[in-house]
Order: structure tokens, then sequence, then C-alpha cells
């Protein structure tokens, strides 16, 4: 292996280096996720994002394309639940909390 970039699935080195840095990425990724969700602007940025992505909505429209761009949506927004529920689930129940005291102090306005 000449390269240091190219990666051969029949080399167990190989192989073990990989698993290493993916690892190594998803432990970044999290740590990323639970440090955005540990300030209150980035749990409003998260929020916000989810408001768009319905991930508790239905899909269905009559249009099958917009039934389709509507799903692309709601999974995106599950894709981000889930990782939240993973990582940092007591924030994302904060999050959630927050969201709905806003949502009464808006209609109390």
């Amino acid at each position: 292996m000449s390269e240091t970039n190219s990666f051969d699935s029949s080399e167990e080195a190989s192989v073990k280096e990989r698993k290493r840095k993916i690892l190594l990425q998803e432990k970044q990724a999290d740590l990323d996720l639970s440090n955005l969700m540990n300030s209150s602007a980035g749990r409003n940025v998260i929020g916000r994002i989810l408001s768009t992505r319905s991930p508790y909505s239905k899909s269905f429209a009559s249009d099958p394309y917009i039934t389709a761009f509507n799903e692309g949506l709601r999974w995106a927004g599950c894709l981000i639940v889930n990782d939240l529920i993973r990582v940092c689930p007591e924030l994302y129940m904060q999050m959630q909390m927050e969201t709905i005291n806003k949502g009464k102090e808006t209609t109390n306005e």
C-alpha cells in the first residue's frame, strides 16, 4: 500500500485503521452535537430546524411529488431526533420544554 489514502479491505490493518477513523469521526460528531445542545442558542437553532422538518407530522398530500418531498423533510427530522435522543436525551427534552414555554409566552402576549 503506497498511498496513505488508499483502502484495501483484504488487509486487516487497513480495515482496523478505517474502523478507528470512523469511530473517531462519530465520537467527534456526537461531542459537537452535545456541545451545540448545551447552549440555549444551539437548542433554539435545532428547534427551528426541527419545526421545518416535521418529524412528527404526516407526509401525505394529494400530489405524490409533494408527499415525497414532505417525506424527505420528515426523514431528515427523524435523523436529527434520533441523534439527539442517542447523544443527549435530557437536552432534547429540555429543548422541547423550552419550545412549549416559548409558545405559551407568545400566545399570552
